[in-house]
């Protein structure tokens, strides 16, 4: 994908208010909704939002309709063994990635995005693991974690 067609792409699909379905449900997406979901299980994870991680990782067995792979997936996250889950080395790099832009957003480089296509991801699926793991970080940021980010994840979908 040419980057200005990721850009165009990134305007069209992301805001904090109303990005959600957007970004999980854009036709351009090239990562697959169960995976998308996945990550969204990661940053709640990380974030300590039950609530999150909880939606998350109903909307990961739905989609991935494997069970014991999606446990599998499941307990890597909940261990913070990512390397672990039954994942291919991209989608392992994805979520390593959705880590680094939870805990420290500010020390992604040029460098970061090299390895990242070095594992087998196109700008296009960067673009996807960024915004992805940009909004669901968004509402536990907002306002808080559990509960609170129920009531928010609610007031965007209002929007």
């Amino acid at each position: 994908m040419a980057r200005a067609a990721i850009l165009e792409r990134a305007s069209r699909t992301f805001t904090c208010a109303g990005g959600r379905r957007a970004t999980l449900r854009h036709s351009a997406n090239l990562l697959p909704a169960w995976f998308l979901k996945t990550i969204g299980v990661r940053v709640g994870s990380l974030n300590r939002c039950g609530y999150c991680a909880a939606h998350h990782t109903a909307g990961l067995w739905r989609g991935l309709r494997d069970d014991a792979r999606a446990e599998a997936i499941c307990a890597a996250i909940a261990a913070r063994g990512i390397a672990a889950a039954p994942l291919d080395a991209a989608q392992i790099a994805a979520l390593r990635h959705a880590e680094t832009l939870t805990r420290a957003p500010a020390s992604v480089s040029a460098a970061t995005i090299a390895r990242l296509r070095a594992s087998g991801l196109s700008d296009g699926e960067i673009l996807g693991v960024n915004q992805v793991s940009g909004y669901f970080a968004c509402p536990t940021r907002l306002r808080g974690r559990g509960r609170q980010s129920a009531q928010v994840i609610g007031e965007i979908d209002k929007a």
